[in-house]
């Protein structure tokens, strides 16, 4: 098999016919299948893919029967995917241009020594379309380096495809956010190329992973980091001062919040003059009354 897609859906009833409609316009010299990992949705979203695997034969749907969260779907779809290439697109999202899929092929086929191809994002917001927004919008067609996509997270998932060829993907306790993660372990293998063409509309809205700030997107940033200090040595720079960042966010934005306690007391033993800075304790004392 050429290329596999990849689709990890929950709960996306209004949105996942967008998405598979994207996937079946696409027109390519070679095969492909889909993957669809369907985590117990409990809307119509499973009914609707399984109408989409009954008119296309290379469409697969493979129903959870709990709900195993996000990255774990991921790993499940994932290991699936037997391709020589692997496309993603998430379920809230979908892909805007037909050819999409053969130019990033094509351009894999002739460069070997890439490991990724992605491009640029057209924002869509569900709630609010003229809010204007500048994720992205940094990007060019060039070469990416290690450092730019992490420190930018310059690659969005579905406007991804990869080259097939690192073994099964498995993602450690403590990683939420599995996209990141999975980019950086493919670019040990190769590097990372950017089209300039705007093949993918992503979704902003309120069940977005990281849409709004709260302490429990905080901790878990803060937490993963912490995973890729470790597993990305060579870049510990970039992992340890973001980790630091969102440490120091919750010590001073969510001090009214009970899970904050632990952070807080982190946070001051690594800055001890704060136990003794009137000026913390007054910020400490504002967000708690």
């Amino acid at each position: 098999m050429k290329l596999s897609v990849f689709v990890v859906t929950y709960n996306q009833e209004q949105y996942i016919s967008q998405c598979l409609d994207g996937i079946a316009a696409q027109r390519t010299d070679f095969d492909f299948e889909v993957i669809i990992g369907d985590d117990c949705s409990t809307d119509s979203t499973g009914a609707i893919c399984d109408e989409y695997a009954a008119r296309y034969a290379n469409f697969h749907v493979f129903h959870h029967e709990k709900n195993l969260g996000h990255v774990k779907n991921w790993e499940f779809v994932l290991q699936h995917c037997k391709g020589e290439y692997v496309a993603m697109v998430e379920g809230d999202d979908y892909w805007t241009d037909p050819h999409k899929l053969q130019t990033q092929v094509d351009f894999l086929d002739s460069h070997k020594d890439f490991a990724i191809s992605f491009h640029r994002v057209e924002l869509v917001y569900e709630h609010h379309p003229h809010i204007e927004e500048h994720l992205f919008e940094h990007l060019q067609e060039r070469e990416y380096s290690t450092r730019e996509v992490y420190e930018a997270w310059s690659i969005l998932t579905s406007s991804v495809v990869f080259r097939n060829n690192i073994g099964n993907i498995s993602f450690p306790r403590n990683v939420f956010f599995s996209d990141i993660y999975l980019f950086l372990s493919l670019l040990e293998h190769g590097r990372a190329w950017c089209h300039n063409m705007c093949a993918v509309a992503y979704r902003r809205h309120s069940d977005n992973q990281s849409s709004s700030p709260s302490i429990q997107l905080a901790e878990r940033l803060y937490l993963q980091y912490g995973v890729m200090e470790k597993r990305f040595p060579l870049l510990y720079d970039i992992s340890h001062k973001t980790r630091q960042q969102y440490l120091h966010e919750i010590a001073y934005n969510y001090t009214h919040e009970p899970s904050a306690v632990r952070y807080m007391l982190k946070y001051m033993s690594q800055h001890p003059s704060k136990i003794i800075s009137p000026k913390y304790w007054r910020r400490l004392f504002t967000n708690l009354f």
